[in-house]
């Protein structure tokens, strides 16, 4: 349909013949000029049903159409359609005949626009409870040791910002029938990195952002190269995305001597990222209001909300030790009282006794922080 369109408007508005507008048309969409001919002479003796594909020669298909379209009915009515689950639906209703391939099976559901993949079911939140305490025991006396000895304690994350490129859709008629061919565009997306630190002594939080075309090793770097000139040492406590533990990220931080220092957080423990927060406000007060003519107006326009806008008096603490209970099902919710003092008072109070903090402060000062960069 869009090749007529386009061969249409060369022979009737740009007064080109009929050859020249074909030859035109095949180099702008990349196919044969023979093709292009055929949709021609096809439209103009069946009108739109003669574009689409006729019968192909040889034997008929094993799997009929309509029995593949009633399977995948049945199976989004129980909510998952799968290429396994297909195939064995496919077999029961036709009365336990030759099973259809997985293979065969992904197949199909790409000719009818569905995702072929294995439907997955994942809980962002799904931290063991017991892996949460075990890690705030072990993890936390060495941040608040470093803490002590001047690093600034911090929390980073990254975020995808897309925008939609899509242009209008181009209304034609040539057959007393308006015919609505979209448009296909792209979505153009940039990710954006960011360091959020603990509140100061006036109890604001500091902040450090970059933005790049995608969250891998180098844009990682090129964060904690900005905010360890921002802030001094650093402990920085990250998810754990492959760029947060990847050899090329190793090297540079033995290159720093353990002015930097990244800590993992445990497996599906996200609620613990006070990032989170900073993410949540800026989709909601920066994309969700106003709409942007460019990517690159979008990404200044993101860029300085994260900067001057955020909520200073973000506390990373309270998020560090709120408890896995709360975001798991079927289980009573516990609460956690600061108090006066706040979240770090009660991590110092449980966490930084002498006989906790002092053996960390033994490592450090036997090997220095270096050694605490490699561990």
């Amino acid at each position: 349909m869009q090749a007529v369109r386009m061969v249409n408007i060369k022979m009737n508005k740009l007064g080109f013949t009929k050859r020249r507008a074909c030859e035109v048309t095949a180099e702008e969409l990349q196919m044969s000029e023979s093709s292009i001919k055929n949709y021609i002479l096809n439209y103009r003796e069946y009108g739109v049903g003669g574009l689409y594909d006729r019968p192909k020669s040889g034997a008929p298909p094993i799997y009929d159409s309509d029995v593949i379209d009633a399977a995948i009915a049945d199976l989004e009515q129980k909510g998952r359609v799968t290429p396994r689950l297909l195939a064995a639906k496919v077999q029961e209703l036709q009365g336990g005949k030759r099973r259809m391939s997985v293979r065969h099976a992904r197949r199909e559901l790409r000719t009818r626009r569905m995702s072929p993949k294995k439907a997955q079911h994942a809980n962002v939140a799904a931290a063991k409870p017991h892996a949460v305490y075990r890690w705030r025991l072990i993890v936390l006396p060495f941040v608040l040791a470093l803490r002590m000895l001047g690093y600034t304690v911090a929390v980073g994350d990254e975020m995808i910002v897309g925008q939609d490129a899509n242009g209008d859709a181009v209304y034609w008629s040539d057959i007393g029938v308006p015919v609505k061919v979209p448009y296909v565009g792209d979505h153009d997306k940039f990710s954006a990195l960011g360091i959020t630190t603990e509140p100061d002594r006036h109890g604001r939080a500091r902040r450090c952002h970059v933005t790049a075309e995608k969250a891998n090793t180098a844009s990682f770097i090129d964060l904690l190269d900005n905010a360890l000139k921002a802030f001094g040492p650093l402990v920085v406590i990250v998810d754990r995305a492959g760029w947060h533990n990847s050899n090329e990220l190793k090297k540079y931080l033995r290159s720093k001597k353990g002015k930097i220092i990244v800590i993992l957080l445990p497996v599906g423990s996200s609620y613990m990222n006070a990032k989170e927060q900073d993410w949540k406000q800026t989709k909601l007060a920066d994309f969700y209001s106003d709409y942007y003519s460019s990517i690159g107006k979008k990404e200044t326009a993101t860029i300085d909300y994260l900067d001057t806008k955020l909520n200073p008096n973000l506390d990373i603490w309270k998020y560090l030790i709120r408890s896995p209970y709360a975001y798991r099902g079927n289980t009573r919710r516990r609460r956690r009282h600061y108090g006066s003092q706040g979240a770090l008072q009660y991590i110092i109070n449980k966490y930084g006794g002498p006989k906790i903090v002092q053996h960390p402060f033994k490592i450090i000062e036997k090997y220095g922080p270096d050694y605490v960069c490699k561990v």
